[in-house]
């Protein structure tokens, strides 16, 4: 059985970028090149699949909605991820392009099984219950500073952990 890496709407917007062979490391950020161009691949899929043009303020308002969290994401993660959506057929889930990005950057489940930060993750979810396991799962995207300050709201109470969480992970 594959095991699927499921990613919140509001966590993929914050994991933007564009594509690209240029090696990149864990802690760089996508800058703000990177956010236009995940927003063009978004846009012009929709487009592409729903046999017309994007809407005219597409780009400004996925820029808008995504904000600061760019800070948080790998922008190797989100150049492999708007690479494929650009290129991603009409008919095929965007959930693809996420689980070949972070096989790409050696996130993909075989990674996320054997990392200690997301098993100490989701055994504080487990007890908690007060977020979303996907929230876990989606560490080894972050840059290392926003992965540890994800990892320090797992200290808080558990009431105080989503809202904790929810700025890193852009919801």
């Amino acid at each position: 059985m594959a095991w699927v890496v499921r990613i919140p709407v509001s966590t993929l917007l914050l994991l933007i970028g564009c594509g690209g062979a240029t090696a990149l490391g864990p802690d760089e950020s996508p800058t703000a090149q990177d956010a236009e161009n995940y927003c063009d691949a978004r846009c012009n899929r929709t487009g592409r699949c729903n046999g017309s043009p994007p809407a005219p303020d597409c780009r400004t308002s996925c820029v808008e909605d995504l904000g600061q969290s760019t800070q948080h994401a790998r922008r190797d993660f989100v150049r492999h991820l708007t690479s494929c959506i650009a290129q991603l057929p009409c008919d095929d889930s965007i959930d693809t392009c996420r689980e070949s990005a972070a096989e790409a950057i050696g996130a993909g489940p075989a990674d996320i099984a054997a990392s200690p930060e997301v098993r100490e993750c989701l055994e504080r979810q487990s007890v908690c219950g007060t977020f979303k396991d996907d929230t876990c799962n989606a560490l080894l995207l972050l840059v290392s500073s926003s992965r540890k300050a994800a990892l320090s709201c797992l200290e808080q109470d558990c009431a105080a952990i989503s809202a904790c969480l929810d700025p890193i992970f852009g919801n």
